[in-house]
């Protein structure tokens, strides 16, 4: 952008003029497609403009702010003044929206957000992990996809499990696991959730509890090899927990582990291989 374009539309995205403001915050949110443009936007004071515009009564609004908060998150540099930043509750805010939408752009920015670990316990603070668990209850697919996405971040930090498992999180988990790989995004961010909050035996119990095997063994199934991975990660964790080994054994886990060392993957013939061990292993 050229000198003086994206300060222009900061200084006229905060201004008290509503269709002014709008289409400055469209703007931005088009600039913020472009890499080089998101430090700059957020050196220009973007963040005070977007948390003020993306509370604003108009949908259109709201929209293009959750669009242009989704975009500067995807910004490494950007994600930790965003998550400190009182823009964060704006986009919490924006996450509960009834437009489709607007709530999909609000939940992938908390998604990007969470890509960052520092992010996290701002996150927690502000109730963005229940709203996240919330979301993958959605009747749109967009919105729960990213909701999925947003959990599975999440959940490489233990400190969130805690909170995942106070807000029943795994049964949210589980519903979105269920709808397997007919949404290969969605199944790949499904895995890589149970990955990592099953690397936390405190989880196991709510993971059987509501019925997370079947689903979980379907993943390990999955067309693309990175889904297929993180499934069977998951597996290998729960297979660990002498709790469970019999539950596993009667759901096929045993069949599983077989075709899993049958595969071409050596990653998956290792994984396949640790399920075997650890559930012939007698409990003490």
């Amino acid at each position: 952008a050229a000198p003086g374009i994206v300060e222009g539309l900061v200084s006229t995205a905060a201004c008290p003029d509503a269709p002014a403001r709008c289409q400055a915050t469209c703007g931005l949110r088009r600039l913020a497609e472009h890499a080089a443009c998101r430090p700059r936007i957020v050196a220009a004071g973007g963040l005070e403009a977007l948390a003020d515009s993306g509370l604003q009564p108009a949908v259109e609004e709201q929209r293009e702010a959750a669009g242009c908060l989704s975009n500067l998150a995807l910004d490494d540099g950007s994600k930790a003044p965003m998550a400190r930043h009182r823009v964060l509750r704006t986009t919490i805010e924006l996450c509960k929206s009834g437009d489709a939408e607007t709530a999909r752009h609000a939940t992938g920015a908390i998604a990007n957000l969470a890509e960052d670990r520092e992010a996290h316990a701002r996150l927690v603070s502000e109730a963005g992990v229940h709203f996240v668990i919330q979301l993958m209850w959605s009747k749109h697919l967009p919105v729960y996809r990213e909701a999925t996405r947003a959990m599975a971040n999440l959940a490489a930090s233990r400190a969130v499990h805690k909170t995942f498992l106070a807000e029943n999180g795994m049964r949210a988990l589980i519903r979105v696991a269920k709808i397997g790989d007919s949404d290969k995004p969605l199944a790949y961010c499904a895995a890589l959730a149970l990955r990592n909050v099953l690397v936390n035996a405190e989880t196991h119990a709510s993971c059987v509890e509501n019925a997370g095997i079947a689903p979980m063994l379907a993943l390990c199934r999955a067309e693309q090899l990175p889904t297929k991975i993180h499934a069977a990660t998951a597996l290998r964790d729960l297979c660990a927990d002498p709790a469970y080994k019999l539950r596993l054994q009667e759901s096929g886990a045993g069949t599983l582990a077989a075709e899993l060392m049958a595969s071409s993957s050596v990653p998956l013939r290792a994984l396949g291989a640790t399920c075997v061990r650890y559930l012939c292993i007698k409990p003490l």
